[in-house]
């Protein structure tokens, strides 16, 4: 569980740390560079203002070679600079975005590869004297950005390389095998799920908890908790004995359980029904029913389902407080 947090979390914000240390030690090399230019710059201009000539046939050749080689040096780490730049967008993007694709992840990995080995020809050919704590800075930066990307990239080919992890696009339920189907859909879909699973179902019921407690049981959960968004038909004693049965139940095993319900304007504009984990969404039938309809479980756009679910999420009373007269909703609680 840590480690997928880790992933999903701290890798980012490690990824934004990097950038700026990086970027950090580029402004101090353009800094170290500019002044050593300076100075030698300045050094000839009064060899040639007080007309030194003792110091005009020694002093001045190895100035100007030294001049020329800091300036090579000055617009190499101009070129660097766009480096951490990119590298810090990266990390922000994964911190505000919802997607940490494959192509960026490559990308951090090779431009932090590529800063390194630029930070190395510096320090090797161009007879960097800086202090030791700013070229360790250059690296260690370089080095977050690199672990990041690298550690987000083994994360993604691990879990497409492990059974049951990739999307199913369709899961057709045969009504004629509601136990075979309890099966398929616990190994198939279940059990490819990480994170946090959340279920959209406005007839979840008492039997959609148990319906889902077989799910679980009969899957091999990776994932950190369950959340679900009911609409308020279906609340009754039944449902709140079962969820707070089921709650205590999972919290053995580690995993989080939440039912919320949605307020009257959410509940009319509603009409599918949705299960998403941290990266992959599906319609799917009613739990209550999942085994028994004749229906196919197909897959669908992710980031709009996400931000659905979050959006109504967001908006919704969760079950314990439902009816106690200080959410949205009317009390509409019925027996069942």
């Amino acid at each position: 569980m840590l480690m997928k947090r880790e992933s999903g979390f701290y890798l980012p914000i490690l990824a934004v740390i990097g950038g700026l240390i990086a970027l950090l030690s580029v402004f101090y090399f353009v800094e170290s560079f500019s002044y050593s230019l300076g100075y030698d710059s300045g050094v000839i201009d009064a060899v040639g203002v007080y007309n030194i000539s003792s110091a005009a046939n020694t002093v001045v050749p190895a100035l100007a070679a030294t001049i020329s080689t800091f300036r090579l040096g000055l617009h190499i780490v101009y070129a660097m600079l766009f480096l951490p730049i990119i590298m810090l967008g990266i990390g922000a993007f994964w911190m505000f975005g919802s997607s940490k694709g494959r192509t960026l992840q490559i990308i951090m990995v090779t431009i932090g590869i590529v800063f390194l080995l630029m930070v190395t020809l510096i320090t090797e050919n161009f007879h960097f004297s800086g202090p030791l704590d700013m070229l360790l800075a250059a690296y260690v930066g370089a080095l977050i950005c690199i672990f990041s990307g690298g550690y987000l990239l083994y994360d993604g080919y691990a879990k497409s390389a492990a059974p049951h992890s990739r999307a199913i696009r369709s899961l057709e339920i045969d009504p004629t095998k509601p136990y075979s189907n309890m099966e398929l859909i616990a190994k198939r879909l279940f059990s490819s799920f990480s994170g946090d699973v959340k279920i959209l179902d406005m007839h979840f019921d008492s039997k959609a908890v148990q319906n889902l407690s077989m799910l679980v049981s009969r899957s091999s959960p990776k994932f950190k908790s369950i959340l679900i968004l009911a609409s308020t038909d279906r609340v009754g004693d039944s449902l709140r004995r079962d969820y707070t049965e089921f709650k205590a139940e999972l919290a053995n095993s580690g995993i989080g359980f939440e039912i919320r319900i949605m307020n009257d304007e959410d509940i009319a504009a509603q009409h599918e029904r949705l299960i998403l984990d941290d990266s992959k969404a599906y319609k799917i039938p009613p739990i209550n029913i999942i085994n028994r309809k004749s229906e196919h479980i197909v897959s669908v756009n992710y980031r709009q389902a996400a931000e659905h679910f979050d959006k109504l999420w967001n908006r919704a009373t969760k079950l314990e407080n439902f009816g106690k007269g200080n959410s949205g909703n009317k009390a509409r609680t019925k027996q069942e």
